[in-house]
């Protein structure tokens, strides 16, 4: 293993790409489509000095989507929400923006295994569902825009506010697009990143494009959905807190104290799936796109393991290089440098290591040593 790690803040990615094509970065993620299939379609890869791996994972799933904000008038009714998300189509954009590699998240707590709840799922992209919703809500009423709208003359129409950072920009403009199919305005409301973050921190807006970091070994719901995280005494949104819903439920208050609480995997299994179905039925959480996978260039010094427990690497990851598995080899690195400057080349490396893709489930492999003879223990 390396005995030093040196990381570097690089601001912008295209900068952060040339100098890893140049050989002053060691690895560089390279998940995003464009990066796969058109940034690194390089001579250093065609080559042999940059290989490319593509390594499933069973890590948690980031919850990224959109929050929606009850507190906001229009959103307080349940089937306005449940409208909306039926009118967003998330796999339009994981088919444009993503090419179709990514899939559909499906709820606020996939991938934690038996603590996942596997009969929540996402609601679909359906305008005759959004539509059905949206008239039990009084949107009955349609515009010469196309826009339905109540008798009072109130209009469906609701901010999705958003970093205007990498592609969210053209994901909002999708969305946009595909909701007016449903009869709902869909503004966006792009906002430059700290901007975006004290607005979301605030409680001011209706939905958000937002997804929050996760880590095994549980899902913890309690920072997300507690009322006292929701709301102040005066009954209005509590700022600088993870509720960016402002949901506040006395059934679900009992229910992430619980969890926060539990002792045992069959508590935490029952209070999850529960949980998971009220943010389902409520329509807190429009669930948009996850990845099931990491993909990452490495240059051909930096060696990965290749056995059968580590098969790459280990499967609870978020990336490759939390886990320190990896190794320098300085020979491979004067082989290499040597290669580039006479011009010779090696074969290209592209790998997809999918042994975790279904789940962990490890060969019956011997140990390396018969354990040592200790005080009170034999052979037998």
């Amino acid at each position: 293993n390396p005995d030093k790690i040196t990381y570097t803040t690089i601001r912008d990615d295209a900068k952060a790409f040339e100098l890893f094509r140049a050989g002053q970065l060691d690895a560089y993620f390279l998940t995003r489509p464009n990066l796969w299939y058109e940034k690194t379609e390089t001579q250093p890869v065609y080559d042999g000095y940059i290989e490319r791996y593509k390594f499933y994972t069973q890590y948690p799933r980031v919850p990224r989507g959109a929050y929606l904000n009850v507190i906001r008038p229009m959103l307080k009714d349940v089937d306005t929400r449940r409208g909306i998300a039926h009118a967003l189509n998330w796999q339009k954009v994981i088919d444009v923006i993503f090419r179709g590699d990514y899939s559909r998240l499906q709820l606020m707590g996939q991938g934690f295994g038996e603590f996942t709840n596997p009969n929540v799922k996402a609601r679909e992209f359906s305008p005759a569902k959004a539509r059905e919703l949206f008239a039990k809500a009084g949107y009955t009423d349609e515009g010469s825009d196309g826009i339905l709208r109540k008798p009072s003359g109130a209009r469906l129409a609701v901010d999705m506010s958003y970093a205007r950072v990498a592609y969210y920009p053209k994901v909002v403009a999708i969305l946009k697009e595909e909701a007016k199919k449903a009869g709902m305005e869909l503004r966006g409301d792009g906002l430059e990143a700290t901007v975006f973050y004290k607005k979301v921190m605030k409680k001011e807006h209706d939905m958000a494009l937002w997804g929050w970091g996760t880590t095994p070994p549980f899902p913890r719901y309690y920072q997300n959905f507690y009322s006292k995280n929701a709301l102040n005494q005066d009954g209005e949104p509590k700022p600088q807190t993870n509720n960016i819903n402002s949901y506040a439920d006395p059934k679900m208050d009992k229910l992430v104290v619980a969890l926060r609480k539990a002792r045992t995997t069959a508590e935490v299994k029952k209070l999850s799936w529960e949980i998971q179905q009220i943010v389902r039925d409520e329509a807190l959480f429009s669930p948009a796109w996850m990845t099931d996978y990491v993909r990452i260039g490495s240059w051909r010094w930096v060696r990965w393991p290749d056995t059968k427990h580590t098969p790459f690497n280990i499967p609870v990851i978020y990336e490759p290089l939390e886990s320190y598995v990896l190794w320098i080899d300085e020979d491979i690195r004067k082989e290499t440098l040597q290669a580039m400057r006479s011009g010779k080349t090696f074969p290209e490396v592209q790998k997809v290591i999918d042994v975790f893709k279904d789940g962990i489930q490890l060969p019956d492999v011997e140990p390396n040593n018969p354990r040592l003879k200790e005080e009170g223990v034999t052979s037998e």
